[in-house]
């Protein structure tokens, strides 16, 4: 290999990491609006990198007034159960 040329074991990594960073700046948003929380069927799949536990309270508080009937929160990485016990009143 000649010097300064990179092996693709070298550029993959670098690229993941770019893209990476690059999916988590697509956002419009930094939190949840919280109007989008409202509602008896919730698919929070695709703002999934702004669901929080946070968001799951605000759920929670409307839910009684709305009924919430469904919640999708595919991919959702930053749920913890702590925001689920949340939505224990929920029903």
């Amino acid at each position: 290999m000649s010097v300064g040329v990179k092996s693709i074991k070298d550029i993959i990594p670098s690229a993941l990491a770019a893209l990476d960073m690059t999916s988590r700046n697509d956002t419009p948003y930094e939190h949840m609006p919280p109007e989008l929380l409202v509602g008896a069927k919730l698919d929070l799949s695709t703002l999934s990198l702004l669901a929080t536990d946070k968001c799951l309270g605000v759920i929670a508080t409307n839910a009684e007034s709305s009924s919430l009937v469904v919640l999708n929160l595919s991919g959702a990485e930053n749920i913890t159960d702590v925001g689920l016990q949340s939505l224990s009143g929920c029903t």
